[in-house]
């Protein structure tokens, strides 16, 4: 979700929840919010003039009124008559209105000035779509001197654009830089961070894929043809489904290519960005394929688990590894919609991926488990005390807003998000190791994957864990920890209290 359009919804008055879910985590949007507020309660305080004393009429002035009034029979009785020949005129006109066809009825405008003499609009052809206008048109424009290294790059993605783009939506583009990830893709592919700016001539913005209208951070693939000419293999921000089988194909598809960043751009934005900075062009283990050394040859969605929530569905997919369908495995799939799309939440197979966690990392399981329906304010688990609780428990959905008191000590891996990306952009975030997540309060029934924590005195925060983009181990002591459990992704968060030691 695009701060762009949460603050057009603002000026709007037409806010969803998770207009008012990304307000909360925003900084800027909510001193947007703030300021139309404000201007609001500003209009409202307004005092409407009362009329002083002395706009009161003077005795002569009323006189002169009466006098005026007292007219000619026959100059009343015209004036009258030319009222009702109006008023019937009106009734007509109104009638025959609302006597025609719902085909003949106009939607109501808004007056427009006259102009001073008619008008008469130049006869013109049909457009054709061989020779369109200037806005069905796609421009592209590059902000930078294209080197040897990345030419080619610039040339597939421009390809790549005005075959895809759809000019009604937005066309204009402006590729703003390029930059190469630091090692090769899987199979010698190229991958590179793309920043690109799209726009529509007529000044209007659009939030339809393939291209909406803003500025974005694009991960892209591109990939040698036989003939030797490159072309754009996967535009990550392209692989969105509102379908589940759809998604669900697109990580098995993920499987059968081998294609680290068509498995990437499946995930949820907070899981995107924290595997980012380690992303080295698409050289997670997948490059290994699995641990029997296998490829995916065919796949098959199976059964949806009757037990999890519609908002967190989990399903199995069945991998094989031969035509003949005799060796394979079964792989759970979890997911959870985000601005509309699917993602993969988490997954479980014997297939690397960058959703696996490191054995260092916190797992959910090891926290001390509570439960929900029965747990009260003031209880005492661990060596936190619950001071807050709102469960929401009905129609599959499932959601619990938990606050503690109390401090911890705790050691994990810190990394600071660049800026830029979706939802994430600049974010600070800690991901506990697995000794410090047994010190957290677990709710029984968490599905999510390994602990992670977000500081609500980030900027404090940022100052002490280094700049952005950094990434390193640190000791650090925290205090009232809130569980933010709903089916969508969110952090838990902490406040930092000190910082200990840092690698």
């Amino acid at each position: 979700m695009k701060c762009e359009d949460v603050q057009k919804a603002i000026w709007s008055s037409l806010l969803t929840p998770d207009d008012s879910a990304h307000i909360e985590a925003c900084k800027a949007c909510q001193g947007e919010h703030a300021l139309m507020e404000k201007i609001v309660h500003d209009l409202s305080n307004i005092d409407t003039p009362q009329p002083s004393k002395s706009l009161k009429p003077s005795r002569e002035e009323i006189e002169k009124a009466i006098r005026s009034n007292k007219r000619l029979p026959f100059v009343r009785w015209t004036s009258i008559a030319a009222s009702v020949a109006v008023v019937i005129t009106a009734g007509t006109l109104i009638a025959q209105q609302l006597s025609a066809s719902p085909a003949q009825l106009t939607p109501a405008t808004p007056p427009q000035p006259a102009p001073e003499q008619p008008v008469t609009p130049p006869k013109t052809d049909p457009v054709d779509k061989a020779t369109s206008t200037q806005d069905d048109k796609v421009e592209i424009q590059v902000q930078f001197q294209p080197t040897a290294e990345n030419t080619e790059l610039v040339e597939a993605l421009k390809e790549y654009i005005q075959a895809e783009a759809d000019p009604e939506r937005a066309n204009r583009f402006v590729i703003v830089n390029i930059e190469l990830t630091s090692k090769p893709g899987i199979d010698n592919r190229i991958v590179a961070y793309v920043n690109l700016e799209t726009r529509h001539s007529s000044g209007k913005s659009s939030s339809a894929m393939p291209f909406p209208t803003g500025s974005f951070l694009e991960v892209v693939q591109f990939a040698r043809q036989k003939d030797g000419k490159l072309v754009v293999d996967t535009f990550a921000d392209h692989f969105r489904s509102t379908k589940i089988e759809q998604t669900l194909t697109y990580f098995a598809q993920s499987l059968h290519d081998r294609n680290a960043v068509l498995q990437w751009a499946l995930l949820t934005p907070g899981r995107q960005s924290e595997v980012l900075l380690d992303y080295e062009a698409a050289n997670w283990t997948l490059a290994e394929q699995n641990e029997r050394g296998q490829s995916v040859k065919s796949w098959e969605i199976l059964n949806k688990d009757p037990k999890m929530p519609d908002a967190m569905p989990e399903y199995d997919v069945q991998l094989w590894y031969n035509d003949a369908k005799t060796e394979g495995e079964i792989a759970r799939v979890q997911l959870m919609q985000d601005s509309g799309y699917w993602r993969v939440y988490s997954f479980q197979t014997s297939f690397p991926s960058p959703n696996d966690r490191s054995p260092a990392s916190g797992r959910r399981e090891d926290g001390i488990v509570f439960e929900s329906s029965t747990a009260k304010v003031g209880d005492k688990i661990g060596t936190m005390t619950l001071k807050g609780l709102q469960v929401t428990d009905q129609d599959q959905l499932y959601s619990v807003l938990a606050s503690f008191s109390g401090r911890v000590t705790i050691t994990g891996q810190f990394q600071r998000m660049q800026p830029g990306l979706e939802a994430a952009g600049g974010r600070l975030y800690f991901i506990p190791d697995r000794a410090s997540a047994k010190q957290f309060p677990l709710l029984a029934r968490d599905v999510r994957g390994g602990l992670k924590l977000q500081f609500r005195n980030e900027d404090e925060a940022n100052r002490y864990l280094g700049d952005r983009g950094a990434v390193g181990f640190a000791t650090i002591e925290v205090e009232d920890y809130t569980i933010q459990y709903m089916p969508k992704d969110v952090w838990d968060q902490v406040t930092l209290v000190k910082v200990i030691s840092v690698k």
